[in-house]
């Protein structure tokens, strides 16, 4: 059983404990009053409606909210992210200046303007408020990032360099951020600046595909075509998926006359994933109209066509061209008429299918044809 002693000093200890509790609340100010309590309540449920994705049942929370109190900047906070979640644009951005008023030294809420205004292309604005951003955090890279972009938008090429100097300095030297600096100093007319860059960079990375390209675009652009094409030929194994950098270098040679590496290149071209079919169909449809004798070379890379876009009508029908040049009628036919069974709106097509079927007096087909034809094509 306890003692009267040890009762005595449990009651102090509670006392105590209670007043000291008391105390820390009323001088931290925490005390909310009942008439806050609606209010609370009310932004609760907010939250919970936004945390389980209801979004359109928070935003009408929110506002009744707002309807209560109109000085609550994280209401306005709230409100702006659920309207942009929704593409809301006009009213996202209502909100967070509301909330950027009523807390002006809020960091979160500089930052969003700060995007916004870049979103909306207003770049003095956005670069003001990235400025803000830098100074209060210096190696916030994002905002230092944005910070140059802004200056870079409104004219401010030198000062946007610089901005993206400091980035580097925390970064280190990137092939991205070399590569943006080059194409800055381009922009303002300092080309030796802007090749030290890329030499700087390239130094640290001899075999970065974005260096490597833009070397080929920096050499092209002052007429060293040999250059050009040996940075190309170490382009394409430095990125081998890099389609466009075989086409460019297959024209290059095509143009030197080294027509073997030119269809070579073209290949490695036709199988990378960033060519696509038109681009493919309009590539071959030129040489095909520009060649006076076919190359039987191209037989690979136009049947390649075929292959890899079986259930296009396209490549069927520039097999069909090439076959037709090789005055290979016949297949030249089958070819034509396949590329029919996957697209039937392409009238050229048909009309040579019916030419065609006519010159071999194959009628029977021009007549079945020639009816589905002019219900395609009536007028």
């Amino acid at each position: 059983m306890m003692n009267k002693e040890c009762l005595y000093i449990f009651v102090l200890l509670v006392i105590s404990y209670s007043c000291g509790t008391s105390r820390s609340i009323s001088e931290g100010k925490q005390i909310i009053g009942a008439e806050e309590h609606p209010y609370i309540t009310k932004f609760h449920e907010g939250i919970r409606l936004k945390v389980k994705g209801r979004y359109n049942e928070a935003i009408a929370i929110f506002e009744e909210c707002l309807l209560m109190r109109q000085d609550d900047d994280a209401v306005y906070y709230v409100l702006s992210k659920l309207e942009l979640s929704k593409g809301n644009l006009e009213k996202s951005s209502e909100y967070i200046l509301n909330a950027a008023n009523l807390d002006p030294d809020n960091k979160w809420y500089v930052q969003e303007l700060a995007y916004m205004y870049y979103e909306q292309e207003k770049f003095d604005k956005a670069a003001a408020k990235f400025k803000l951003l830098v100074a209060i955090e210096p190696r916030n890279i994002d905002w230092q990032y944005g910070y140059a972009e802004a200056l870079f938008r409104i004219g401010k090429t030198e000062r946007a360099i610089d901005a993206l100097n400091k980035t580097e300095d925390q970064l280190g030297i990137s092939p991205s951020l070399s590569a943006q600096k080059y194409n800055w100093f381009m922009s303002i007319n300092k080309p030796n600046e802007a090749l030290e860059e890329l030499i700087a960079a390239q130094k640290i990375f001899p075999k970065d595909p974005q260096l490597i390209a833009t070397f080929v675009e920096h050499y092209f652009a002052i007429d060293q075509i040999d250059m050009a094409v040996e940075m190309l030929e170490k382009l394409v194994i430095a990125d081998p998926n890099n389609g466009r950098a075989h086409l460019a270098l297959a024209d290059v040679l095509q143009q030197k006359g080294e027509k073997k590496r030119a269809y070579k290149e073209l290949k490695l071209a036709f199988n990378a994933p960033d060519i696509d079919l038109d681009t493919k169909m309009q590539i071959l449809s030129t040489i095909l109209e520009s060649s006076y004798k076919i190359d039987p070379e191209l037989f690979d890379i136009v049947e390649g066509l075929v292959v890899s876009h079986p259930n296009e009508g396209k490549s069927h029908a520039i097999l069909g061209d090439y076959l037709y040049r090789l005055e290979k009628e016949e297949e030249a036919l089958k070819s034509y008429q396949k590329a029919l069974e996957f697209d039937k709106s392409e009238y050229p097509i048909w009309n040579q299918v019916l030419i065609m079927e006519y010159q071999s007096g194959n009628y029977n087909d021009l007549y079945v044809d020639s009816k589905e034809c002019l219900t395609l094509f009536p007028a």
